[in-house]
């Protein structure tokens, strides 16, 4: 419901610029994976797992400076 009013919302300022009611569709689902991502990736580092990249995670950051 939210996707569907923040959608509707954004096509009119894309009308207003010029562009497809496409183009804000592909916007607010870019928007919508970006926040999911970051999301995920705090999920993550608050269960202490860490980043991952191609399978392998890496910890917090321990060696002393």
């Amino acid at each position: 419901a939210t996707w569907v009013l923040m959608a509707v919302t954004v096509v009119s300022t894309y009308e207003s610029y010029g562009q497809s009611w496409r183009a804000a569709l592909v916007c607010t689902w870019s928007a919508a994976l970006f926040t999911a991502t970051t999301f995920y990736l705090v999920w993550r580092h608050w269960r202490r797992r860490g980043g991952g990249w191609k399978g392998r995670t890496y910890s917090r950051y321990t060696r002393k400076l």
